[in-house]
């Protein structure tokens, strides 16, 4: 009977469980469509029938005798199932007895004459057996373990026809469970055999498996991989030691000398900082709060100090305001440097951090982004390891917890101070026209493409508009974030990247999408980046209120503002140089570092971008060692732009030719083409100064210069017409194109499709 409480509609599925058979099935009514009562998301129809109509043949007589008769059938196969299992159990210890008992271990001191690696090999290969015949189904006939028992007196007499069994122990962990049975005269002649010449075959095999490890011509003895505590005996049945070699012996040699290196706790790579008397100070607020502002003050005072910034921008900024205060201070970042003779003080992004060099005070800006899945380890670096004898933190709310945690870890003082805006931040929950535009108004896209766009819009309606994203060079941003301060022009198009520091004059922040592409998915915005990028609406002394609003109706928008903000649980962590003393390849060493468990509340930082340059440099075969291959793969540049990535191995292999690095070629004049041209000399730059290369810097800085005006005049000019480039040929586009692809590369690209689809006949 079924249960009441069961779903009203049973499905096909729901029917054979119970034990009824298509002839039965066919006797209910005619079914209807609808969802499955177990996947009711699913949107594929099925068919099923009601509760009522199953039940009501359920209780004729006729109906109940044939499933009970069903039924049994299927007790029947089921129990016939664990007979056949018990037979296969008990067969695999009477086999396993049998070996057991076949084994001879004097005989195999005698056999090997005292070769301790063959000795060990040969009592691998009967664990491996042994194992195998547990785990595994035996062969499936007697006549098939006949065949398999026939080879096997063969191997006993080192046939060569039969050499091929030699590699793969598994044919005897097949023929063993047929040992103890001897049913036939023939049959107990073969197992008298096999017992007779088991040790002997399993020292054939072992000499076959040590002379072709052998061949390979490796350093490390055989004898060594076979020690390991945790050899993985079971890998014997299908590979060889070779195969072990590389895919376990070295991975656990690196873990063991990564674990001699590194120590458990990161706070303890860092015993510079570890014998010092550090002091913090933990400055909380959201943006426009003016935390920065009194960390800086503090570093001005000091004698010496460091700022670490999250932008190359912002690390210019604090460089221009230390010298216009009357400080000395140098600018170092992954792509330029200014390093001034006798400076006392160095403003550089966070990556730049020297951790063996003292101050007196460091700054360390947006320290909530040490949960950045990318960057996050260079924040956990800078407050484990940076050696200041005071620190000034600055961290948005959600970051407070782990920073406390990490400090509290070091056993080091800490006060903490938390910050309120200067100015009211008030929410417009109504969507506005981009007609209404007013000045001081910043416009947030979340791509480079929507930012143009929305600029040119704007344009249309006499508008002019300063334009910043991240794609844009730091010169170039600079010059119009200049327009915007001097007035030249009302408003502001941006992506987050205004979010991260920069101090501008913005009445209004105005969403335009509420969904960005962080790299991995295109997700809704968290109420942390919408209050990040919103708190820069206000200007204390400008405008003493700030709004937030949007293009777009959107309650994500209207909600995150006020929404609660989960606090950072993890810091990420990254490696250190310490990965160059393991003496093993490199992106070996990485990879095993990178399977190695954090502690809490770290989290290893994702190496893929390691993993893959190192890969490419080994497929182009350029023979960089350990230290320089680190050196390249660090060099900040996009990877996944190809010209770039060519620029790179083409630098990779002038190095290693002892020839001088070239220049980049200018490409296109179009905006792409200027930016890439743009990457391309600061990958120049970055490349020349970690291989110690001589830099024409004069002509570095007239071309960077000249790049950054030429993108420039195109924002502020010609950006409808060249705001955009052909992806082939990179040919400047109209920003209003439809199209990926210049005319001229449409045609071409169909004359050829053309051509292949009448078998070269142009026709």
């Amino acid at each position: 009977m079924l249960d009441p409480n069961e779903a009203q509609w049973l499905t096909v599925s729901d029917l054979y469980e119970r034990g009824w058979t298509d002839p039965i099935i066919k006797r209910l009514p005619a079914p209807t469509r609808g969802t499955n009562p177990h996947h009711k998301s699913s949107p594929k129809a099925v068919r099923r029938w009601s509760l009522e109509d199953v039940m009501r043949l359920e209780n004729r007589p006729d109906i109940r005798a044939q499933l009970e008769r069903v039924a049994g059938r299927r007790a029947g196969r089921a129990e016939r199932r664990r007979a056949q299992e018990l037979q296969r159990q008990n067969r695999a210890f009477l086999g396993g007895l049998a070996l057991e008992q076949a084994f001879d271990a004097q005989a195999l001191e005698t056999m090997t004459e005292g070769d301790r690696t063959a000795m060990l090999l040969v009592r691998r290969l009967h664990q491996a057996i042994l194992s195998a015949l547990y785990d595994t189904q035996p062969v499936r006939s007697i006549a098939e373990a006949q065949d398999g028992l026939r080879t096997v007196m063969e191997m006993t007499g080192a046939d060569v026809r039969h050499s091929r069994y030699l590699k793969n122990p598994q044919l005897l962990a097949s023929c063993a469970p047929w040992l103890g049975r001897g049913e036939t005269k023939r049959e107990r002649s073969l197992h008298h055999l096999l017992q007779k010449g088991y040790t002997a075959a399993l020292v054939r095999v072992a000499a076959v498996i040590l002379y072709e490890y052998a061949q390979r011509g490796e350093s490390v003895p055989a004898e060594q991989i076979l020690a390991l505590p945790d050899f993985p005996v079971h890998k014997l049945m299908d590979s060889s030691l070779y195969q072990i070699y590389l895919v376990d012996f070295i991975p656990a040699m690196i873990r063991s000398q990564l674990s001699d290196l590194i120590t458990v706790d990161p706070k303890d790579e860092y015993p510079e900082a570890r014998m010092m008397q550090r002091r913090f100070v933990i400055h909380v607020g959201g943006t426009n709060t003016g935390k920065t502002y009194e960390s800086l003050n503090r570093l001005a005072q000091a004698e010496s100090g460091v700022y670490l910034a999250p932008l190359r921008l912002l690390a210019l900024e604090v460089q221009e305001s230390m010298l216009e205060r009357g400080v000395n201070c140098s600018m170092l970042t992954g792509e330029e440097e200014d390093i001034r003779p006798g400076a006392t003080h160095i403003a550089s992004t966070v990556e730049k951090l020297d951790p063996h060099r003292v101050y007196d005070v460091a700054v360390v800006d947006e320290c909530q982004m040490i949960a950045d899945r990318e960057r996050g380890f260079a924040w956990t670096r800078a407050i484990l390891g940076c050696c200041a004898r005071e620190i000034h933190l600055c961290t948005a709310p959600e970051g407070l917890a782990i920073i406390v945690r990490l400090i509290e870890s070091c056993g080091e003082p800490y006060e903490i101070e938390h910050h309120g805006r200067k100015c009211d931040l008030i929410l417009v929950d109504q969507p506005i026209d981009l007609e209404d535009v007013q000045d001081g108004d910043a416009f947030i896209a979340f791509s480079k493409r929507n930012v143009l766009l929305l600029a040119e819009q704007l344009r249309q309606i006499g508008v002019p508009a300063s334009i910043i994203y991240g794609a844009l060079p730091y010169a170039t941003r600079k010059l119009q974030m200049e327009r915007f301060l001097r007035g030249e022009t009302r408003v502001l198009v941006a992506t987050d990247a205004i979010g991260m520091g920069l101090n501008l004059p913005i009445r209004r922040v105005i969403f335009t999408r509420d969904r960005k592409f962080d790299g991995l998915h295109n997700r809704a915005l968290r109420p942390e980046e919408i209050r990040q990028i919103g708190g820069r609406a206000g200007r204390f002394g400008v405008y003493d209120e700030g709004f937030v609003t949007a293009t777009i109706d959107s309650e994500t928008i209207w909600q995150g503002l006020s929404a609660p903000v989960e606090p950072i649980k993890q810091a990420m962590l990254g490696f250190s140089d310490l990965v160059l003393r393991v003496d093993h390849d490199l992106l070996e060493v990485l990879q095993v570092w990178n399977s190695i468990p954090a502690i809490e509340p770290y989290k290893k930082m994702p190496i893929d971008r390691y993993i893959f340059i190192l890969k490419t440099l080994q497929d182009c075969g350029l023979a960089l060692d350990k230290e320089q291959s680190l050196r390249a793969a660090t060099i900040p540049f996009d990877e996944r732009e190809e010209e770039l990535m060519d620029y790179f191995l083409l630098y990779c292999g002038q190095y290693l030719a002892g020839r001088e690095i070239e220049w980049p070629r200018r490409g296109k004049s179009s905006l792409d083409g200027l930016e890439l041209y743009s990457q391309m000399l600061d990958l120049y730059y970055s490349f020349c100064r970690a291989f110690r290369q001589p830099v024409d810097l004069d002509w570095l800085r007239t071309e960077k210069e000249n790049t950054a005006l030429q993108i420039n005049e195109l924002l502020v000019r010609e950006l409808s017409q060249k705001g955009k480039s052909c992806q082939v040929c990179h040919a400047p586009m109209p920003l209003s194109s439809k199209f990926r692809v210049c005319y001229k590369c449409m045609m071409k690209r169909k004359k050829q499709n053309h051509i292949q689809m009448h078998g070269g006949k142009s026709g």
